[in-house]
């Protein structure tokens, strides 16, 4: 007898500066269209979790509302490639579209060296203010 093939629902991260407010119209859609598939997508950054509140009402603003938002603690001194494979370790996140600070190979070399399973997404070859 087949087997049925079993559905998993994914778990996103974005990161909020040089990706998701750097490409608002198509993440806001991706949010929408991800959301509505059951799947579940949120805020991962390294922007300190004590601005959440002012983060989430910018977001909304934007018209997009993450099903999760971690912000990078106060109380941390982990470097934030290793921060972020941390967190997508712990909640189970699937991809993460991230600029990895696009001039510091080492984010995304920390990164690797911490999570080998979560796949990521960069805008490295986009530099939203023009080289400036």
């Amino acid at each position: 007898m087949a087997q049925k093939p079993t559905s998993k629902h994914l778990v996103v991260g974005v990161d909020l500066d040089g990706m998701l407010l750097a490409f608002t119209p198509f993440f806001k859609e991706f949010f929408t269209c991800l959301q509505a598939g059951g799947n579940k997508i949120g805020i991962l950054t390294a922007r300190p979790e004590a601005d959440k509140e002012q983060n989430l009402s910018q977001l909304k603003d934007l018209g997009i509302t993450p099903d999760f938002y971690v912000g990078k603690p106060d109380d941390t001194n982990l470097p934030d490639g290793v921060f972020k494979a941390a967190v997508c370790t712990k909640l189970g996140i699937d991809l993460l579209f991230d600029d990895f600070e696009s001039s510091n190979p080492q984010m995304l070399g920390d990164f690797f060296a911490t999570n080998a399973t979560t796949v990521p997404f960069t805008s490295w070859a986009y530099d939203p203010k023009g080289g400036e």
